[in-house]
């Protein structure tokens, strides 16, 4: 018999669970935005002040905007470990013997089960980043940085990085399933992830030594994998390159 417990309730047992997932997250999210940002962006204004007095409210607008998308990698490395964590502490106990008896034997049926468990999963990121992205927006508005003009960049900013973490989190899901020890499914998942760089490695290493008159391709592993993408090229930058792409 079907149990007709709440996907609500579900997920606020789980997040009871793992209280301290969400609270990492927020940790993390909250030193690599609003506190790394508001550090960057007044040590920025007493530069301008003192070196550059020519530096406009227009090339502030532009830094910022830069600092909170591309210049701000610490983002996408925190995005890649919030997933890696939060993938790997939802699924765990697809590992466990005990743990997978004792969930199977709910009367909740396990696609029900493991849904409301993705969901509840990405809402631990997904609401601690719109909240610490808000903060971001708050500096700026605070240091009187021109913020409405560029509302609509903000906010595709804002959607590509939750794109990308579902990304990351779907393939961490995705090797849990696939492996049967916590630490294969930590490998798999950051195989999944660097796979791009990796390939690109040897395929330039390979052409190095047998063709005389090859060319590296700078930025080819950018391409190829998504992790280099985010944390090095940029988020919605990021999305541009793929869309650049031949055929796409």
């Amino acid at each position: 018999m079907e149990s007709q417990i709440s996907c609500i309730k579900m997920m606020k047992r789980d997040a009871r669970t793992r209280g301290w997932v969400p609270l990492l997250t927020a940790v993390l999210l909250m030193i690599a935005l609003p506190v790394s940002i508001l550090l960057q962006t007044e040590n920025k204004i007493q530069w301008a002040a003192d070196v550059l007095p020519q530096f406009t409210e227009t090339d502030m607008a532009i830094w910022f905007r830069e600092l909170v998308g591309a210049g701000n990698g610490m983002t996408g490395t925190v995005t890649v470990f919030c997933a890696l964590v939060i993938g790997m502490t939802g699924f765990s106990y697809l590992h466990s013997v005990e743990k997978t008896d004792f969930y199977y034997a709910l009367p909740v049926k396990r696609s029900r089960f493991m849904t409301v468990r993705y969901i509840s999963g990405a809402l631990m990121f997904i609401i601690p980043y719109i909240v610490n992205y808000g903060l971001v927006v708050l500096v700026g508005v605070r240091h009187k940085i021109r913020i409405a003009k560029a509302g609509l960049w903000y906010g595709r900013t804002m959607l590509v990085t939750i794109l990308f973490f579902l990304l990351f989190y779907t393939l961490t899901v995705l090797a849990m399933f696939l492996t049967g020890k916590l630490l294969a499914g930590a490998v798999l998942a950051v195989g999944f992830f660097s796979y791009g760089m990796l390939v690109s490695f040897v395929i330039q290493q390979l052409c190095i030594k047998y063709f005389a008159t090859f060319l590296p391709l700078e930025g080819i592993g950018a391409i190829l994998s998504p992790v280099k993408l985010i944390c090095w090229k940029g988020k919605w930058q990021a999305v541009k390159t793929y869309l650049m792409l031949p055929g796409i």
